[in-house]
């Protein structure tokens, strides 16, 4: 099953239950790795906004995943020379897998960065903050920021 970076693999779903204290521990960690993955040039794009919701904003002691809302932005401002750094990434580093559907390929940019902010913690299900944002207006979701950096925004 092909991992498309948002959530988790695209046939297979791990049930994942974490205490809110895991939870906490986890968007800690979260932060920091935002931190690092925009300090990183390897990566094209950069971490804009980090927002959770979903059951995290409950009372519940037990959660199912933490629901993340990810704004990625490009780190480079300059259109064509962005654009021309995106090519030059999905040949070098986007796995074999990968190389081989178009359609994966022109998302693995923005997959890495997901990839890096997720590490092993298969209970983060990352969502387009578009997707969010859409929830939020219809009044379905709520959410709290946890983390913003202007420098990144789109």
């Amino acid at each position: 099953a092909a991992d498309c970076g948002l959530g988790r693999s695209m046939k297979t779903k791990k049930n994942v239950g974490i205490k809110r204290g895991k939870a906490d521990e986890i968007i800690a960690w979260l932060r920091e790795r935002a931190l690092i993955v925009n300090a990183d040039p390897q990566f094209l794009y950069g971490v804009a906004r980090l927002i959770v919701f979903g059951s995290y904003l409950t009372d519940k002691v037990k959660l199912g995943d933490l629901d993340i809302a990810i704004e990625l932005g490009p780190k480079c401002k300059r259109v064509h020379l962005h654009e021309e750094l995106l090519c030059m990434e999905q040949e070098r580093s986007a796995p074999v897998h990968i190389q081989r559907d178009l359609v994966a390929r022109v998302f693995w940019p923005r997959w890495k960065v997901m990839r890096a902010l997720r590490g092993r913690n298969y209970a983060i299900s990352f969502h387009e903050y578009d997707e969010f944002k859409l929830l939020r207006k219809e009044g379905i979701a709520s959410g709290k920021l946890l983390y913003r950096n202007k420098q990144f925004d789109r």
